[in-house]
């Protein structure tokens, strides 16, 4: 899995009342198990990258406001604003990934020529994006698959902590056992008899995986690029 990945199905799919998984502006649904659950699992972490995106537009957020009273400067004056606030940024996080962010909360006031996104800036917030959904991902199954105690009959068990769920969005919520699923095929581990409880502890038996998930995750995603081909083209 990878942020340009998630970033796609999350642009193609929606998730219905039904947990049905429908290709956006059609009636199509994806019906094959494992590409499912790929694209549940993608969502889910989808959203984890965009929580940690939302707090550094807050930090952007925050050092605008903080130059409009400090320095007295001009909204309707973008080109100048721009200019301050992006080396400002680029000060508190030592690169200027954040443009097309800065660029993006700009334009919500006034629009003008000096506030268009390029493809440079594009990629730089991919690549920051990528980078997040990379360390989130280690995170995810260090504190999960990596962080068990042993019961009985080979079962495995952990328990969520109250801070997470409470950080989860309600679609994370519900793509939760996909999640841990595909983490556990990308780690080379099955999850028998996975089980979540009212207090988010979580069962499992593991059964090792022989081979890696790669090429299987390579067939997942091309039958999903020919399933959004074939009905939206």
């Amino acid at each position: 899995m990878t942020f340009k990945v998630a970033n796609k199905l999350n642009e193609n799919f929606v998730l219905d009342k039904d947990f049905n998984l429908v290709l956006d502006g059609t009636t199509q649904k994806l019906e094959d198990a494992m590409c499912k659950g790929y694209v549940y699992a993608n969502l889910f972490f989808y959203d984890e990258v965009q929580k940690e995106i939302d707090k550094l537009r807050k930090l952007v957020r925050k050092i605008h406001d903080e130059l409009i009273l400090e320095l007295g400067m001009d909204p309707d004056e973008p080109s100048k604003l721009l200019m301050e606030l992006s080396m400002r940024v680029r000060n508190v996080i030592g690169e200027d990934s954040l443009d097309a962010v800065i660029k993006e909360m700009l334009s919500e006031k006034t629009k003008h020529i000096a506030l268009m996104i390029d493809r440079r800036e594009e990629e730089k917030l991919i690549q920051i994006s990528e980078a997040i959904f990379m360390e989130l991902t280690a995170a995810f199954y260090d504190m999960t698959l990596q962080n068990t105690k042993d019961l009985e009959n080979g079962v495995k068990t952990f328990r969520f902590s109250k801070e997470y769920v409470e950080k989860m969005t309600a679609r994370q919520k519900r793509l939760l056992t996909p999640a841990l699923r595909m983490i556990g095929f990308e780690n080379q581990v099955k999850l028998n008899n996975l089980e979540i409880a009212q207090d988010w502890t979580i069962k499992y038996v593991p059964e090792r995986i022989p081979t890696p998930f790669t090429k299987q995750e390579d067939t997942i995603k091309d039958q999903l690029k020919t399933f959004i081909q074939k009905h939206l083209n």
